[in-house]
């Protein structure tokens, strides 16, 4: 009976020391509590303090949670890339039009390149020269005793 108890305890400790997983589950290891943050899982799982076992497990939680992350700011900047390339073309496009409307209204035989020169004339002619209808009417104010400068 000695004998079969001594083989069994025996055969136990080889399990329990043998096994990764235990040895793992027993040793204890400092995980950093941002780790918690990042992960958004739990630091220890069965046992109060944080082991080998939590900090293998939190590794590879870590691991996706990183390719998923990154996965999400590659997408970002794709869209951002396209939103970019539709807004500047969109731009390139109005500067272009505006370009062309300024070309042609400015351009020396556009419309307002012609009316330059006759808005000068046209205001000098208008101001100091004095039209016919202008002198009827002064002589006729005169005759009538009115006299008035204009």
């Amino acid at each position: 009976m000695n004998k079969i108890l001594i083989a069994l305890v025996s055969a136990l400790l080889i399990v329990f020391f043998g096994c990764s997983a235990m040895m793992d589950g027993v040793t204890p290891c400092y995980i950093n509590e941002d780790i918690k943050d990042y992960t958004e899982e739990p630091l220890t799982s069965f046992l109060p303090y944080t082991t080998l076992w939590d900090a293998n497990r939190l590794d590879r939680v870590m691991d996706f949670k990183y390719l998923i992350n990154q996965k999400a700011y590659e997408r970002l900047a794709e869209d951002e890339g396209y939103t970019y390339n539709f807004l500047k073309n969109d731009l390139l496009i109005s500067k272009a039009g505006a370009q062309e409307l300024q070309d042609t209204l400015f351009d020396p035989a556009g419309p307002i390149g012609l009316l330059l020169p006759l808005i000068g004339g046209g205001t000098l002619g208008a101001l100091l020269l004095s039209k016919p209808g202008d002198k009827k009417k002064i002589a006729e104010l005169e005759k009538n005793g009115n006299s008035t400068t204009v």
